[in-house]
C-alpha cells in the first residue's frame, strides 16, 4: 500500500508541477487556434547572429502546461552539420517572429528567459529538478519489493522484472502496486497459478515498444 500512495503522491506532483512534452506543430496550431496568448522563449539566438541553439519554449493552454524543444539554425546549411537534428525539430531563422507569423491577430506576447522552468524530464513530462531524484527512488522501492516481498499474484518476478526495465515503468509500478497482492479492495485471482510469464511480458512490452515507435 505504501508504493501505491507513494506513485500516486508522484504522479500527481509531476502533474502539478510539470508541463507535457509537446511538439513544434502542436504549438502551431494552438497558436493558430488562439489558445495561446503568451509563450516563453529559452535559449534563441539573438537577432541577426548566426549558428544554431536549442530553444526550449514553453506555454500554457487553459490548466495545461506543454514546453517544446526545437533546433533553431540561421541557414540549412548549420542544420546539415549539427548533430541535434536528429533529436530535436529544427526552426529556421528567428524563433519570435515565426511564433508571431503563427499569429493570427498580432496578440501573442513573447517572453525571453534565462533558464527553463523545468530542468529535467520523467515519461515524457517536464519537471523540476527537484523532483526528477524521485523517479528512481520509487524505481528501487518496487524492485526491492518484488524481491524481498511474498510471490506476486497474476504475474511471476521476471514478469514484473521487464515491465519495470521498460519504458512503461511508470505505469508498470503502479499496476504492480495495486495486481501483485495482497491488495484492499482487489481479489485474489481464482487459479493463483496462472500467471503471465518473464517471456511473454517480454513479447509484449518489446511488441507494444515497436508499435508506438513506428506509430510516433
Amino acid at each position: 500500500m505504501g508504493l501505491l500512495a507513494l506513485s500516486v503522491a508522484f504522479a500527481a506532483a509531476v502533474v502539478l508541477t510539470g508541463a507535457r512534452g509537446a511538439s513544434l506543430q502542436e504549438l502551431q496550431w494552438a497558436i493558430g487556434a488562439g489558445s495561446v496568448d503568451k509563450v516563453r522563449v529559452i535559449g534563441a539566438l539573438p537577432p541577426e547572429a548566426t549558428g544554431s541553439s536549442r530553444v526550449s519554449i514553453e506555454w500554457q493552454n487553459g490548466w495545461n502546461r506543454h514546453v517544446t524543444t526545437v533546433l533553431q539554425v540561421s541557414t540549412p546549411d548549420e542544420q546539415s552539420s549539427s548533430t541535434m537534428t536528429r533529436d530535436i525539430e529544427p526552426l529556421h531563422g528567428d524563433v519570435e517572429r515565426q511564433l508571431r507569423a503563427w499569429d493570427g491577430d498580432g496578440a501573442l506576447v513573447v517572453e525571453g528567459g534565462i533558464r527553463p522552468r523545468w530542468e529535467a524530464t520523467v515519461a515524457g513530462w517536464h519537471v523540476p529538478a527537484w523532483l526528477s531524484p524521485v523517479a528512481p527512488l520509487l524505481w528501487i522501492s518496487a524492485v526491492l519489493l518484488l524481491v524481498g516481498g511474498p510471490e506476486p499474484w497474476r504475474a511471476t518476478r521476471w514478469a514484473w522484472i521487464w515491465v519495470f526495465a521498460s519504458p512503461f515503468a511508470v505505469v508498470g509500478i503502479p499496476l504492480f502496486a495495486v495486481l501483485s497482492g495482497p491488495t484492499r479492495g482487489v481479489r485474489q485471482p481464482s487459479r493463483p497459478e496462472r500467471r503471465w510469464t518473464g517471456g511473454w511480458t517480454f513479447i509484449g512490452v518489446t511488441l507494444i515498444g515497436i508499435f508506438l515507435g513506428l506509430a510516433s
